[in-house]
C-alpha cells in the first residue's frame, strides 16, 4: 500500500475558537474532536483488518494550535498513531498556540516536530515577498525549532502550498530533507537530497466516508488530483482572485 498523508489543522473539542487561527481561511479547516477520533479508530480498524502496517497512513497538522498537545496527540497515541506537527513559530506561547514546553513534550513523546514558516503568510503575499523576505521567514522558523528542541529538525510544510525553487534551494541549505506540501499526491517526487510529499487536506465538513476513500481508493485519490490541477491553472491565470476561486471550487464541494 502507498503512504498516504493527510493534512489535518486545528481539533477542537467545544469551540473553534479554542485552537489556532481564526480566520474565514483556517474556519473550514477545524474538525472536531468526536469526528477527528472516528477518523483514527477507522484507519487504524482498516489498517489492521487488512494486514497493513498502520504507518502507510501519515497523520500531518499544520499551523501549531494548541490542540497539537491537548487533544490531537492523545487521539493519535490512543491507537498507536504518532503525528507530525508543522508549527508557524511567530505564534508560538500566543493565545491558541503552543508554548515551547509543550513543543517539547510533544517530541519527546515521539511525534515529529516541523517548520510551517514564522509568520505564514497567505499565497498572494508570499507570491510579493523578495528573496530575502523568503529566507528569513523560513531560517527564522527552522532556527527557533532548532534551538527549542536541541536538534535539527528536517522536516516543513508549506504555508498555503507556497513554493518556488527559491524555496526549495533555501530549505535543502537549512537541513531539511522532507517538504510536505498540499498537493493531493502519493508520488513522493525527489529533487537532490529533498522529498517533495503530496497531503490530502481534511476539512471539518469532510465526512468519515471521504477519509476513507481518500484512503482506500486510488480513483477518488485521483479525482483529488485532478481537482488541484485546476486549481493550480485558476492560480497561475487569476493571480489574487485564486483565493475566491479555492473558496467556491474546494470549500463549499465538502
Amino acid at each position: 500500500m502507498k503512504q498516504i498523508v493527510l493534512m489535518y489543522h486545528d481539533v477542537f473539542i467545544r469551540d473553534i475558537n479554542e485552537s489556532g487561527f481564526q480566520t474565514v481561511g483556517a474556519i473550514p479547516y477545524k474538525v472536531c474532536a468526536n469526528n477527528f477520533e472516528s477518523h483514527v479508530k477507522t484507519i487504524y480498524k482498516y489498517c489492521k483488518d487488512r494486514g497493513c502496517d498502520t504507518s502507510s497512513i501519515v497523520f500531518t497538522f499544520d499551523d501549531g494550535g494548541v490542540s497539537f498537545a491537548t487533544v490531537i496527540s492523545n487521539i493519535l497515541e490512543k491507537y498507536g498513531f504518532k503525528g507530525i506537527f508543522f508549527i508557524s513559530t511567530k505564534y508560538i506561547g500566543t493565545t491558541g498556540f503552543l508554548t515551547e514546553c509543550q513543543i517539547k513534550e510533544l517530541s519527546i513523546r515521539g511525534h515529529v516536530i516541523g517548520a510551517h514558516s514564522h509568520t505564514h503568510p497567505a499565497f498572494c503575499d508570499a507570491a510579493k515577498m523578495s528573496f530575502e523576505e523568503l529566507r528569513y521567514e523560513w531560517q527564522t522558523s527552522i532556527d527557533i525549532l532548532n534551538n527549542i528542541l536541541g536538534y535539527q529538525i528536517n522536516s516543513v510544510s508549506l504555508p498555503n502550498g507556497y513554493s518556488s525553487e527559491f524555496i526549495l534551494d533555501s530549505l535543502e541549505e537549512l537541513g531539511i530533507s522532507n517538504v510536505y506540501t498540499s498537493t493531493p499526491t502519493t508520488h513522493i517526487m525527489k529533487r537532490r537530497s529533498l522529498s517533495i510529499i503530496g497531503r490530502y487536506d481534511v476539512k471539518s465538513k469532510t465526512t468519515l466516508g471521504q477519509v476513507m476513500s481518500i484512503v482506500n481508493s486510488p480513483f477518488v485519490r485521483m479525482g483529488y488530483q485532478i481537482k488541484n490541477e485546476i486549481l493550480s491553472m485558476a492560480k497561475k491565470i487569476l493571480g489574487n482572485s485564486y483565493s475566491i476561486i479555492k473558496r467556491n471550487l474546494l470549500y463549499k464541494s465538502n
